[in-house]
């Protein structure tokens, strides 16, 4: 769960801040209504409102939303402009459907932590029809990567701790797990390729390559796949979390190959991914094979956060 500083910092994002600030200008007329889904403390509803929304709902199931009463009325907005619903969107009724909603539904991609279903569900409910988006659409970028340095890093966590305890089970079980990872060009084995697109509207949809290839461009220990967005807000905003253009706040996805393997110039590298949107969590598996220039498989590897979607699964109520 976010706290109010988390939401500070994503307030300071100057890139992530002017591209969600330019298609609201762009999208919001004066007498819309509009839903900010995911508000924070509200800084975008108030924002909204400054731009002419007539009424704004803002649901957030995080407190800090509690707090957005009072600065609406610290910034001279009327009362009952803005109305706030703390708790889960998908147990909200509104009472009216909405010209605009404004999303930033994810951690470091758009399909983690069940967002596709808030979304899915938020865009068929609330949005009227031929409603706008803010960001319509994500576009998902894979790259085949060397990260030694901090692959084994990661794996000495659990390993080079002193304890005298064996934690194997819990390394493989974060082992398993897409991560937030820091990467640059200098790391990207190959060219990136678009994996696939997520458009939210009145039908939301997910169109995306299940098999991809790559041709290795220079050599290095193959131990990973990277992923990133770009956001379509409006027909002129967008915004590239690509880590070769610099860091957006969210940062960049990383997919562990379980045993990492030495890739030449000219390999080429095979990948299948795919992803299961379950209602509060995504189940991700990912695999393929690494082919040498004489058709030798160097590599053949297969994955997936199942482990952890089951122990999660088994958490849950009513699970058993």
């Amino acid at each position: 769960m976010y706290s109010i500083t988390n939401y500070a910092e994503m307030l300071a994002d100057v890139g992530r801040r002017e591209a969600f600030v330019a298609a609201m200008r762009e999208s919001i007329r004066p007498g819309d209504v509009v839903l900010d889904l995911g508000a924070g403390f509200g800084a975008l509803s108030l924002l909204a409102c400054k731009m002419g929304a007539a009424r704004v709902y803002a649901i957030e199931p995080n407190a800090a939303v509690r707090a957005l009463p009072r600065l609406a009325q610290h910034n001279g907005v009327e009362a009952g402009r803005i109305q706030v619903f703390c708790d889960d969107s998908r147990k909200v009724t509104l009472p009216e459907q909405v010209d605009v909603i404004i999303a930033d539904l994810r951690s470091f991609l758009p399909l983690f932590g069940g967002t596709w279903d808030v979304m899915n569900d938020a865009c068929a409910r609330f949005l009227k029809p031929g409603g706008k988006v803010i960001p319509f659409r994500d576009t998902l970028t894979l790259v085949p990567l060397a990260q030694e340095k901090a692959h084994a890093d990661y794996r000495l966590l659990w390993d080079e701790h002193g304890l005298g305890v064996d934690f194997g089970y819990a390394r493989e079980l974060a082992m398993c797990r897409p991560r937030r990872a820091l990467y640059g060009a200098e790391h990207m084995l190959a060219q990136p390729t678009m994996w696939g697109q997520v458009a939210y509207g009145n039908q939301c949809q997910i169109d995306v390559q299940p098999d991809m290839t790559f041709e290795v461009t220079r050599d290095g220990l193959f131990d990973g796949i990277g992923m990133w967005f770009d956001m379509a807000f409006s027909p002129s905003v967008h915004l590239s979390n690509d880590p070769r253009k610099g860091r957006l706040i969210y940062g960049a996805g990383f997919f562990p190959v379980p045993k990492p393997v030495q890739v030449h110039v000219g390999d080429v590298i095979h990948v299948s991914m795919a992803v299961r949107n379950l209602p509060d969590r995504e189940f991700w598996s990912w695999g393929g094979r690494v082919v040498a220039p004489t058709g030798e498989t160097r590599l053949h590897f297969s994955a997936s956060n199942l482990p952890l979607v089951r122990l999660e699964l088994e958490g849950s109520p009513g699970a058993g």
